[in-house]
């Protein structure tokens, strides 16, 4: 099973993600391809995530004493 697709994430990077996701690691890209597929969206200057629906989101507190529990 894998993730579904997270609100705000864009088609281009949800699918980079699920071809790092592949159960045989030879379909995996590699550590320089991934680079590459990142750097080129980052110079294609498109969206890729969108944090509109993030902007009054609510963060539950954080407490350590339960992780001992």
């Amino acid at each position: 099973m894998r993730l579904p697709q997270p609100k705000g994430v864009f088609d281009d990077l949800f699918q980079l993600l699920l071809h790092c996701w592949e159960l045989d690691a030879d379909e995996r890209p590699s550590f320089m391809e991934l680079a590459t597929s990142l750097q080129n969206m980052f110079l294609n200057a498109k969206e890729h995530i969108s944090f509109q629906d993030c902007l009054n989101y609510q963060y539950a507190k954080f407490d350590p004493s339960a992780e001992d529990q």
